[in-house]
């Protein structure tokens, strides 16, 4: 029997080598197809066929309780000063600074070291997602979105993976 996915559970997100830290609330990995139907006069409007055409993928990542410095690494057009958390319009290729993103499962309380317990995105790149609340009820979460895009070095045009 083969490699089996793990059901239930948390993960630890790295972005390259950086461990992003505590999330609240679900890491979301989200993967679609994109297709076009084929058509013939004689059918009307029924597709006789389809043809894909390529696909997206994105991880949402809720990050709470974070050092300046991490979320300095998340933010498209931030930086990080003696302890200040700077923000101005970013402009920049998205795939140049793109990273390679891993989701590993926590199992027992640890990151697991079983291949098929992680996810990897060969080039992600974040953007922010940001509505933070300040109230007396619910906790801060900083939503980061990550887009995955096609590999142009080996292994050339994998987008994503599960397992090493």
């Amino acid at each position: 029997m083969g490699s089996v996915l793990k059901d239930l559970g948390p993960c630890e997100v790295k972005l390259g080598t950086t461990d992003l830290g505590a999330t609240r609330g679900t890491v979301s990995f989200r993967y679609t197809t994109e297709g076009r139907d084929i058509l013939h006069d004689q059918n009307g409007i029924t597709p006789v066929d389809g043809q894909y055409v390529g696909a997206t993928c994105e991880v949402t990542v809720p990050l709470t309780r974070q050092q300046l410095a991490t979320l300095a690494k998340v933010i498209p057009g931030a930086t990080y000063d003696e302890g200040k958390l700077k923000v101005s319009p970013p402009v920049s290729n998205r795939y140049d600074d793109a990273e390679k993103l891993t989701l590993t499962a926590i199992v027992d309380g640890s990151a697991s070291t079983l291949d098929s317990d992680m996810l990897t995105i060969q080039k992600a790149s974040p953007s922010a997602d940001l509505d933070v609340s300040f109230d007396n009820e619910g906790q801060r979460v900083y939503n980061i979105v990550f887009t995955g895009y096609p590999s142009q070095v080996t292994p050339i045009g994998e987008l994503w993976r599960i397992g090493a």
